[in-house]
């Protein structure tokens, strides 16, 4: 009898790298110890930079390492028949509706890189611009007012609040539309809060890297009132870096053009080269 549900999430947007690997089984371990279910859970919204090739690196990899998961697909047949997060829309805008809902959603067109180039407790000029939440050319952003704070459960469950002035911005839960014609897509924060109530998951692992989008999701998630997710464990575990101290990512490094699996033909060499990263 599992006590409880958690989930690896990686995306095919690229060829996984050996921080990737390292995640993988260190929620495999930590499910194994709580004796938690886990599930597979592949978040392919990101349409423009996506691969089959990608996609079945994926299952590749995790066969590899031996690591079982009890849902989520088996294989690509099954996740394109059955698991893909297009076929969730109808929940995500559901959610986009009660945000909008509450007044704190304001359209926005401003680049990455304007926004990049603000501070956190610069206001968005957007914000007072009233564009139309209609339009797909905009992107959404849901204002955090100055003093939001959230509760952080950890991995045991004790709880640390934290006041958000300087850790989280304003931040998108709609995507503009990549291109006339085509509809605006959830963002990351918005889907991932929906995806782990619908599969009731109770305990989240991941970077610290993301550990501002914890927050951001933890406010986005009372928000909406789903006290499933408030009350969800959370574990942010250490990053692989490079020789220089960066994060590894898919966008960088040999594994840009070529699968581990092919570079790391056993389970062994696999994970000889995932400890050799982290020492």
């Amino acid at each position: 009898m599992f006590s409880g549900h958690t989930r690896i999430a990686p995306t095919p947007s690229g060829y996984l790298h050996l921080g990737n690997i390292y995640a993988f089984c260190y929620t495999a371990e930590k499910a194994a110890a709580k004796q938690l279910s886990l599930r597979l859970r592949i978040d392919d919204l990101d349409r423009s930079r996506y691969r089959d090739a990608y996609l079945n690196d994926i299952f590749a990899l995790l066969h590899q390492l031996d690591i079982p998961w009890q849902a989520g697909p088996q294989n690509a047949v099954d996740f394109h028949a059955h698991h893909r997060q297009i076929l969730r829309l109808p929940q995500y805008n559901t959610y986009l509706d009660e945000l909008r809902a509450t007044g704190l959603v304001y359209a926005c067109d401003c680049s990455r890189t304007a926004v990049r180039g603000r501070q956190l407790e610069q206001a968005d000029p957007c914000r007072q611009r009233r564009l139309s939440l209609d339009a797909p050319q905009y992107a959404w952003r849901l204002h955090v007012p100055a003093g939001s704070q959230v509760a952080l459960h950890d991995w045991e469950g004790q709880a640390t609040d934290y006041v958000l002035d300087g850790l989280v911005g304003d931040f998108v839960v709609r995507r503009k539309a990549e291109s006339a014609g085509e509809s605006s897509l959830p963002a990351y924060q918005l889907a991932c809060v929906a995806d782990d109530v619908l599969y009731e998951t109770t305990h989240i692992v991941r970077g610290q890297d993301l550990f501002d989008s914890t927050l951001a999701q933890l406010y986005l998630a009372g928000l909406l009132g789903k006290t499933s997710f408030l009350q969800a464990r959370f574990d942010h575990h250490a990053l692989l870096t490079t020789a220089d101290g960066s994060k590894l990512s898919k966008s960088a490094g040999d594994h840009r053009s070529r699968s581990l699996h092919e570079r790391y033909p056993s389970r062994a060499a696999l994970l000889q080269a995932v400890a050799e990263a982290k020492a």
